[in-house]
């Protein structure tokens, strides 16, 4: 779970980084178009340490370009180890709870070992809890569905709520073994 965790926080970083580099482009270019304004002019007002801000606005786009170029890296990194990292915790889970074949494949397909590098709103650890949340639901009732619809994925705000996931559907596999009722 730790590495989820750190993909996770990566994923929320680059994001909320991306957003201080959009405005800082923004104020960027808010500078330049009052020096160009200045420039214009044909009795021009002195700088008045606009030049100065303009360099600085510039120093700070690149290091923040720089910054989020190295936690994509570390993102891309961590993608690989959560994905080889899922695949053994999956082969631990059908022996731990002697699964039979049919069932591993299908809780597969719940919990991917697929994990994107791309720093997407939508990522992996909302796919695993969306599917986790419908699945524990699914087991729980017993294989009655009933009125239950899954819901739109949305962005996860709290690491926990996939902890609980996982945590919830390991007790039930604890529970119920290989006697467990997935969805077809």
């Amino acid at each position: 779970l730790a590495l989820a965790e750190k993909h996770f926080n990566l994923r929320n970083s680059i994001s909320d980084k991306k957003k201080d580099l959009e405005a800082k482009a923004n104020e960027f270019r808010i500078i330049e178009k009052r020096m160009l304004t200045r420039f214009k002019d044909r009795n021009p007002t002195p700088l008045n340490n606009l030049d100065f801000l303009l360099q600085k606005s510039y120093k700070d786009l690149i290091d923040l370009g720089n910054t989020i170029e190295e936690e994509q890296q570390n993102l891309t990194d961590i993608s690989h180890r959560l994905s080889i990292a899922t695949k053994l915790i999956l082969l631990l889970l059908e022996k731990r709870f002697a699964l039979p074949h049919e069932i591993f494949e299908e809780i597969k397909g719940y919990i991917t070992s697929d994990v994107g590098v791309d720093d997407v709103e939508i990522g992996w650890e909302e796919i695993t809890y969306h599917n986790l949340s419908y699945l524990s639901r699914f087991i729980s009732s017993r294989g009655e569905v009933g009125d239950y619809r899954p819901s739109n994925l949305q962005k996860l705000d709290d690491f926990d709520k996939l902890k609980d996931a996982i945590k919830k559907i390991l007790d039930k596999l604890a529970k119920y073994g290989h006697n467990i009722v997935l969805p077809s």
